[in-house]
């Protein structure tokens, strides 16, 4: 439950956003008239999240996946059909793929002998220049 609720918390099950046409006009998105728009009573404005919670909640559905006899009982996508929650899984795995191909990370993985190991082994000691997540999931409960 511990690991579920930091998952959650990380990803757009704490919460999508609303965000009013201006904004979104400012940015740069182009008017569509599919966007769902909600009730005034509901705040107004557009449904919406940023990509990382989307792509975190993807992540998450495959983790979840890989513990298939925990979750196959649980509430959520696994009391979909089969076939929609292969669906499901196969998009997130096209929509992580997508993301990792269009950033293309090109930091660079030395490799280090380590004992008891035939072969090396990656270094995954790699720096990073990283966004502040906290203030992402800050902008996004404030839009």
């Amino acid at each position: 439950p511990a690991i579920d609720a930091a998952w959650d918390d990380i990803t757009y099950a704490s919460g999508k956003s609303s965000s009013t046409r201006s904004f979104l006009l400012n940015t740069r998105l182009t008017i569509c008239s599919r966007w769902f728009g909600l009730a005034d009573e509901l705040g107004g404005g557009y449904m919406g999240s940023v990509e990382v919670l989307h792509q975190l909640h993807c992540l998450n559905m495959l983790r979840q996946a890989s513990y298939e006899d925990y979750y196959k009982d649980k509430p959520g996508p696994w009391e979909d059909s089969p076939q929609i929650l292969r669906h499901h899984l196969d998009h997130c795995i096209d929509i992580l793929r997508q993301k990792l191909m269009c950033d293309a990370d090109v930091g660079i993985l030395t490799y280090v002998w380590v004992k008891g190991h035939k072969d090396p082994f990656p270094d995954f000691n790699v720096h990073h220049k990283c966004r502040d997540f906290r203030a992402v999931k800050q902008w996004v409960g404030q839009h």
